[in-house]
C-alpha cells in the first residue's frame, strides 16, 4: 500500500492540470496583493509637521507621501467659530496655523487628499531598502537650550539650539525647529524621537519623546499579504477538488476502482491510501504556493513578512483546503455519481459565499465565523497578521483551530467507515 501511495503522489504532483491550478492560485493572490499595495500607496495621506509656538500658533510644513514640501497648496480648515476657510502654503510649503483651527483635506493636482497632522512624519518609505525620510519638530524642556537628537537610540548627528519661537516665521529650510533626516526603518510601527541636552550624560527627566508617526509600516505590506493569503485559502480547495476527483471519485463513477479492489486490499485501505497520497500532494502544493506568495510580497514591499508569518499563512491555507478535501472524500464515498456537481455546490457555499461569515453577520454572532473552514482559516490569517475584521475585534485561535481540525478529521473518518461498509465498490 505504501508503494501505491507513493506512485499516486508522484502522478498527482506531475499532473499538468494540478500544476496549472497551483500557479493560477498564486498568480491570483499575488496580483491582488500588488493591486492593493499600489492602491494603498496611491491614496497615502499627506502630512503636516507642526512646531508649536508659545503664542498658540504653529508653523506647519506640508509634505507629500514621497517627502516633497508642497508650495502654494490649498488646505481646507475649520476655524474655532465653526466657519470654513482656506490656508495656502508659501512657495516652500510652510503655513501658519492658528490655535484651535481644524485641518481638513488638501487640494493637490485637482483632487482632495487627506492630511495627517503631527509633530513627526515618516515619508518616502522604502521597506526593501530599509530607509525612510523622517520630518519632525523638536522642542526640549525649558532650560535645555542645546540638544542632540536620537531615533531608536541611534544619534542622527543633528544638533540644535533653542531660539525665540514667537519671532519665528518661514525661516530657512524646514523652519527653526523642523528637522529632516534619513533614518533606518523596519517592520516596527513606532519611531521614538528623543531630544537630549548636550551637556547631559543621561536622558532621565530631560528627554522629550514626540508622538510617533501615524504610519504603521507593517500595514503597508501586511494588508496586501493578508488579502493574498485569504485569496489563497479561498481558491486552494480547488486543488483538493481536482485531487479527489482524480484519485478516487472518477474511479468510482467509471467503475475502474473494481480493478484495484481485485488485488488483496480492503476498501478501507484503498481509500486511506488514495486519501493519504492526495493529502501529501495538497500539502506540497500549499507549501509551494505559500513560499511563492511570500517571495512575491517580499519583492514588492520588502522584508516585512517573517518566516513565522509565512508559516501561519501556509498552515491556515493548508488546513482550509484539507478540510474541503476530507469533505469531498465523504461525498465521493456516499455517491458514485454527480460528484462534480455536488463538489462545486459545496465549494460555492463554503468558499465563494463563505456561509459562516454571512451567518455571523446576519446573526451578529462573531463566533459563527469559525463554523466554516474558510472563516476559521481567514480569522487566523487576518488575526495573526494584525488586520482587523469587520466582525471581530479579537481572534480565538483555539476555537478556529478546533473548527479546522474537526472539518479535516470528521468527514474522512466518516468516509472510511461508510465506504468500508458499503456494498458497492
Amino acid at each position: 500500500m505504501k508503494g501505491a501511495a507513493l506512485y499516486d503522489l508522484r502522478r498527482s504532483l506531475l499532473n499538468k492540470a494540478l500544476i496549472i491550478i497551483v500557479i493560477a492560485v498564486v498568480a491570483l493572490g499575488a496580483g491582488i496583493a500588488y493591486l492593493e499595495l499600489s492602491l494603498s500607496r496611491s491614496i497615502a495621506p499627506y502630512y503636516i509637521v507642526i512646531e508649536p509656538f508659545h503664542n498658540g500658533s504653529s508653523l506647519g510644513l506640508l509634505l507629500s507621501p514621497s517627502g516633497s514640501p508642497l508650495g502654494n497648496a490649498r488646505i481646507y480648515v475649520i476655524y474655532p467659530n465653526s466657519s470654513p476657510g482656506v490656508l495656502v502654503t508659501n512657495s516652500s510649503g510652510y503655513v501658519l496655523i492658528g490655535s484651535g483651527v481644524g485641518i481638513g483635506p488638501v487640494y493637490v493636482n485637482g483632487a482632495n487628499r487627506s492630511v495627517m497632522l503631527g509633530t513627526a512624519a515618516l515619508v518616502n518609505v522604502n521597506l526593501r531598502a530599509g530607509r525612510a525620510t523622517l520630518f519632525f519638530s523638536v522642542y526640549p524642556e525649558p532650560g535645555a537650550r542645546e540638544f542632540k537628537v536620537y531615533v531608536r537610540q541611534a544619534e542622527l548627528g543633528l544638533r540644535g539650539r533653542i531660539i525665540n519661537y514667537t519671532a519665528a516665521q518661514y525661516l530657512g529650510e524646514y523652519g527653526p525647529g523642523i528637522w529632516r533626516a534619513e533614518v533606518k526603518v523596519g517592520p516596527e510601527p513606532a519611531v521614538v524621537i528623543t531630544a537630549v541636552p548636550v551637556n547631559s550624560s543621561s536622558a532621565t527627566n530631560e528627554t522629550t519623546e514626540l508622538m510617533p508617526p501615524e504610519l504603521e509600516l507593517k500595514s503597508v505590506a501586511f494588508q496586501p499579504m493578508a488579502t493574498a493569503a485569504n485569496i489563497m485559502a479561498e481558491f486552494l480547495p480547488l486543488v483538493a477538488l481536482f485531487l479527489t476527483n482524480d484519485l478516487f471519485a472518477r474511479l468510482r463513477s467509471t467503475r475502474a476502482i473494481e480493478f484495484l479492489l481485485a488485488r488483496p486490499i480492503t476498501k478501507g485501505q484503498l481509500l486511506t491510501s488514495r486519501y493519504s497520497a492526495g493529502l501529501l500532494a495538497l500539502l506540497i502544493s500549499a507549501l509551494l504556493a505559500s513560499a511563492a506568495l511570500g517571495l512575491i510580497v517580499y519583492l514588492m514591499a520588502g522584508p516585512v513578512v517573517t518566516l513565522s508569518d509565512a508559516l501561519v499563512v501556509f498552515a491556515a491555507s493548508f488546513a482550509s483546503a484539507a478540510a474541503f478535501y476530507s469533505l469531498l472524500y465523504l461525498v465521493s464515498a456516499a455517491t458514485r455519481g454527480h460528484f462534480i456537481a455536488i463538489a462545486v455546490i459545496l465549494y460555492i457555499v463554503l468558499y465563494l459565499f463563505n456561509f459562516s461569515f454571512i451567518a455571523a453577520a446576519i446573526a451578529q454572532r462573531p463566533w459563527l465565523v469559525y463554523a466554516g473552514p474558510l472563516g476559521a482559516a481567514g480569522s487566523i490569517i487576518s488575526g495573526y497578521l494584525g488586520v482587523s475584521s469587520l466582525l471581530q475585534s479579537g481572534v480565538s485561535y483555539s476555537e478556529a483551530a478546533a473548527s479546522l481540525a474537526a472539518w479535516a478529521v470528521v468527514p474522512i473518518a466518516a468516509a472510511i467507515a461508510l465506504y468500508s461498509r458499503s456494498g458497492e465498490p
